[in-house]
């Protein structure tokens, strides 16, 4: 598969992740195609289905100047943030040997001494060929998504990626290199509730690699992922089948977060931000403001391949519901100047949390029926752009489709 080469507005993206203030993804797609990732919707922008990730990839061959632009613009206060590489993609995926597009971008936060933290997020090994620029930063910490320790269940479940014990591997490499590191455990893989020894021993294995620090978070089984992990699912064992279908219940996530307690108080792990993250309220936000792109023939040849230019935006996901309405407030729609909801433009299913709304959901607009005037004064859970005064009606962002906000 080669991939698509793009010129991007706009690089580096406010982030409400938890504890980042910045994010920059070097790559739209990622070749991994992990069957849990939430990231599964960034391509929509280029007009991918969900069921096509891990077939697609978007570089954005300027990065490294826009990197340079963006930075130089900063202003010393702001450039106290902490900076995440990356959200939606793996910065390290293999295509990054060719195009060296995180270690231009490290190279430009290095040449500015960036003070603030630059935190790396990947499932590559590729990450130690930048040991180098790592170490000559001020702050800088590298984290590892590791999900099991077995290697046939990380083939399966994570397809193209890496496998566990070289993920391992990477850690202790990294933390003899002196560079502060955690482990990203998430998804917690369902089977962990009725097989505590195999989290038993992921813990174990994180310690034995130089890990301190874990972040963790509960299988995402929003329906748009449920579709692709029941492809993988299909002719598995009825046990395994079962595990992932209890995993939708309070009563295994509650099995779950006692079985992690314990454990990491008996390997002297320590939980990042306190909790394992409830993925189920987490709800996407647009990071990036408008994407426009154009594209080109990737170097070595190969046919000229068209790139939509239509507005879109790389995504990320939030600590909890309460910023469905950041962007818009609620003040609601003010028509179609208004800025579109960016959880909406992701598609996803999102619950409510502003002027008591409940639930959200997503229905066919009416054929033949005009979409309705904005109406001024009203406002939704997702800061949808157009909002009618009979009910809550919301534009979703993309043609034939609507949003229903349900009091």
């Amino acid at each position: 598969m080669e991939p698509v080469e793009i010129e991007a507005k706009t690089l580096i993206q406010k982030s409400k992740t938890p504890s980042n203030d910045y994010v920059i993804n070097p790559y739209t797609g990622c070749l991994l195609g992990c069957a849990y990732c939430f990231a599964s919707f960034a391509g929509r922008q280029f007009g991918r289905s969900v069921k096509e990730w891990g077939d697609y990839l978007y570089v954005k061959k300027n990065a490294v100047e826009l990197a340079r632009k963006e930075l130089a613009k900063m202003s010393e206060d702001k450039r106290g943030g902490t900076m995440l590489l990356s959200s939606v993609t793996d910065p390290y995926q293999g295509h990054e040997t060719k195009y060296r597009l995180t270690r231009g971008v490290l190279r430009e936060l290095k040449r500015v001494e960036y003070p603030g933290l630059v935190r790396i997020l990947t499932k590559s090994p590729v990450v130690t060929r930048d040991i180098d620029l790592l170490t000559s930063l001020p702050r800088v910490e590298v984290g590892m998504t590791v999900t099991t320790t077995d290697d046939q269940v990380s083939r399966w479940l994570e397809v193209r990626a890496p496998l566990a014990s070289r993920r391992l591997r990477t850690l202790a490499e990294l933390t003899e290199a002196g560079i502060p590191t955690y482990a990203f455990v998430g998804p917690l893989l369902p089977h962990f509730a009725t097989r505590p020894e195999l989290l038993d021993d992921l813990f174990g294995r994180l310690v034995d690699a130089g890990v301190s620090e874990v972040f963790m978070e509960h299988i995402n089984l929003k329906r748009y992922i449920r579709e692709r992990l029941d492809q993988v699912l299909t002719g598995e064992p009825e046990d395994v089948r079962e595990a992932y279908l209890q995993a939708r219940t309070k009563e295994h996530r509650e099995q779950l977060d006692a079985t992690v307690a314990e454990l990491l108080d008996r390997h002297g792990l320590r939980l990042r931000f306190e909790e394992v993250a409830p993925r189920r309220q987490r709800l996407p936000e647009g990071e990036a403001r408008v994407l426009g792109v154009t594209a080109s023939t990737p170097p070595g040849g190969g046919p000229r391949q068209a790139a939509p230019s239509t507005p879109g935006s790389d995504t990320a996901m939030t600590q909890g519901v309460a910023a469905g309405g950041a962007r818009s407030g609620a003040g609601g729609g003010r028509g179609r100047g208004r800025a579109r909801s960016s959880a909406a433009d992701a598609g996803a299913p999102v619950p409510g949390g502003v002027g008591g709304h409940r639930r959200c959901r997503l229905k066919r607009w009416p054929p033949g029926q005009p979409r309705p005037r904005a109406s001024r004064g009203a406002g939704c859970a997702v800061g949808g752009e157009l909002v009618s005064r009979a009910g809550w009606w919301c534009r979703a962002g993309w043609p034939g489709r609507r949003r229903t906000c349900a009091p």
